[in-house]
């Protein structure tokens, strides 16, 4: 049986210190060696050997490592995976939708690979393809935490509002309301991811 334990290093959109991070990543080289990991508030005893995949990078100025490990766990049912931050399951998270978070922005970064190019190039994206993106926004509420959730409103609206500009055929102002949208996730994302 596999599980996947994903630990990141924000809470929440709060950084740790470098020495909270040395603590955190210690108890958890701590509990591999040890051969039993916490997951959402259980204890998961791992099997050799385990699959490590890592992923380091610096992009606008800021350092991204990533590391993911995955072993068979000896005896345990599924757990789901653990909020970033917490012992509780992903699951206590959800308060609804019928997608998972990380289903949704799947799909969303598919169809942005759409609706992005056309409104930059000053055409109308597909009417289906803008109202599912905009569909599935709204799905994605049920996941949007406190810290960002004013940011997100807006995000969502204007996002809307150029969607109705393109679909009017007023291509201008849908390219500068793209560009405000694509400011505002980029502002979003170095603040909270």
């Amino acid at each position: 049986m596999k599980h996947r334990y994903e630990h990141h290093f924000e809470n929440k959109g709060k950084s740790l210190s470098k020495s909270e991070m040395r603590k955190m990543l210690k108890n958890l080289a701590t509990e591999i060696g040890a051969g039993k990991v916490t997951v959402g508030g259980d204890t998961v005893d791992l099997i050799d050997p385990c699959y490590v995949k890592s992923r380091a990078r610096v992009r606008e100025g800021r350092l991204e490592y990533q590391i993911l490990f995955e072993a068979d766990t000896a005896g345990k049912e599924d757990i789901p995976d653990s909020e970033p931050g917490t012992d509780k399951p992903a699951a206590e998270k959800a308060r609804g939708g019928k997608k998972g978070a990380k289903a949704i922005k799947k799909e969303l970064k598919g169809l942005w690979k759409v609706v992005l190019p056309a409104i930059e190039a000053g055409n109308t994206p597909d009417q289906q393809v803008m109202q599912r993106v905009i569909a599935l926004c709204n799905e994605y509420d049920h996941y949007v935490e406190e810290a960002w959730k004013q940011e997100w409103e807006v995000c969502k609206s204007e996002l809307g509002s150029c969607f109705e500009a393109a679909a009017s055929g007023n291509h201008t102002e849908a390219g500068e309301m793209m560009g405000r949208v694509k400011e505002m996730i980029r502002n979003c994302h170095s603040r909270y991811k």
